[in-house]
């Protein structure tokens, strides 16, 4: 004969966010009560994901370090950053600033280096901009050039 299991005192019973949370869970068979405490640490499915890159780049330590902390402390902020950034630097076409910003955030997690994944960033969120500025300089650099070259002529 099943018997229900109390966790926390109620028989529903929602985790309200990631981190470290300890459950008690009772049960109650024919008059013996037994309770059990248990930690648990929730993880958001952001998780998964950081497994896969942590596979996907051998193991780097920093990453490595970097999940275990999140799922102990809950803040999974760089985890998400990371994780957010990689999948978009992986999934844009190929132009050169995206393989930069990519390379960039590679070795950054390789290294533990937060300079190179804030650099990457930037890259992946200015990159239309940076690419018009760069255009508007060869333009301007043209049309300088034409100038100059038409002014000694005459």
């Amino acid at each position: 004969m099943p018997a229900p299991v109390l966790v926390n005192g109620s028989s529903t019973y929602i985790l309200q966010s990631p981190g470290p949370s300890s459950l008690l869970l009772s049960i109650n068979y024919l008059g013996v009560v037994n309770e059990s405490l248990v930690r648990v640490f929730v993880v958001p499915s952001t998780y998964v994901e950081a497994e896969e890159l942590l596979n996907s780049l051998g193991n780097p330590q920093f990453l490595n370090a970097t999940i275990a902390s999140a799922i102990m402390s809950g803040d999974w902020s760089l985890v998400n950053k990371i994780v957010t950034e990689y999948q978009e630097a992986s999934s844009r076409p190929y132009d050169p600033l995206t393989q930069l910003s990519k390379y960039l955030l590679t070795q950054a997690i390789l290294n533990g280096n937060l300079n190179g994944l804030n650099a990457a960033s930037l890259i992946l969120k200015y990159e239309m901009l940076m690419y018009t500025v760069l255009a508007s300089i060869i333009i301007a650099v043209v049309v300088a050039y034409r100038v100059t070259r038409k002014s000694r002529k005459s």
